[in-house]
């Protein structure tokens, strides 16, 4: 189950999401999109861990 956190870094809101265990990726969206382009990458490796 994923879990969305609100974090600041240097005065600037930024959204988290996190999910599964393990070693962590990191996905970095284009400034023009959010989070849910990286949806499909995130259910893949969610698969995969289980």
């Amino acid at each position: 189950m994923a879990q969305t956190l609100k974090v600041e870094s240097q005065g600037t809101p930024l959204s988290v999401q996190t999910a599964g265990r393990g070693a962590p990726v990191v996905f970095l969206h284009a400034a023009v999109c959010d989070r849910r382009m990286w949806a499909a990458q995130m259910d893949a490796l969610l698969v995969r861990i289980g």
